[in-house]
């Protein structure tokens, strides 16, 4: 499985170009440029040559996601940035935004707060430590239930129902840990028999 690259340690030459909108530059290591401007971030992976370019969305609010995805998009479209891989960082595991990624080009998926099996990744550590645990896009779309559907409440906060359900069956922390945002989502009878 291919993954992205390690944070570079001041001994090799691989680079890393970080797009988070607030100051994380204290836990960047050497060898990560942190940026917190898409304008910047288009700046440097077209002034500078970078092995690898992750965006960072930290919060659900559509402002920072629109954001972040036309930032994926001119970088992919971009002739000098649009051979450097691109991973996005995502605090929910929204299949909906993750096929929207993969449809302007992204190359990388990493999902906090999860467990090992799942299509997110155990998070406890500032996003510069370990950005080497990014899953390829298409591997994360396998791992997810197409009848998660996510419903923004508030500011930050997803109603998560089951579209296989008639959105009548509200998905916890839990059953999407080790059910809906994991292959065993196959075995489940509302996937398997979804009500019209």
């Amino acid at each position: 499985m291919k993954h992205l690259l390690s944070i570079p340690e001041p001994h090799n030459n691989r680079s890393v170009l970080l797009y988070a909108g607030r100051n994380i530059a204290e836990y960047c290591k050497n060898g990560v440029t942190w940026v917190s401007s898409p304008i910047r971030c288009i700046s440097e992976a077209t002034e500078s040559p970078f092995d690898v370019i992750i965006v960072r969305i930290t919060k659900r609010s559509s402002d920072e996601i629109e954001q972040a995805v036309e930032l994926c998009t001119m970088l992919k479209k971009n002739r000098h940035s649009c051979n450097i891989p691109v991973g996005v960082y995502l605090s929910s595991a929204d299949r909906q935004l993750i096929e929207h990624l993969k449809e302007v080009g992204v190359d990388y998926v990493k999902i906090q707060n999860a467990g090992p099996k799942s299509a997110r990744m155990v998070e406890h550590h500032p996003p510069s430590d370990r950005l080497d645990e990014g899953i390829p896009i298409d591997q994360v779309l396998l791992r997810l239930c197409p009848h998660v559907h996510y419903s923004p409440i508030n500011k930050g906060k997803d109603l998560i129902t089951c579209k296989a359900y008639s959105d009548w069956l509200v998905l916890g922390p839990q059953r999407l840990r080790t059910l809906c945002e994991t292959p065993r989502h196959r075995t489940c009878p509302y996937y398997q028999s979804p009500r019209k």
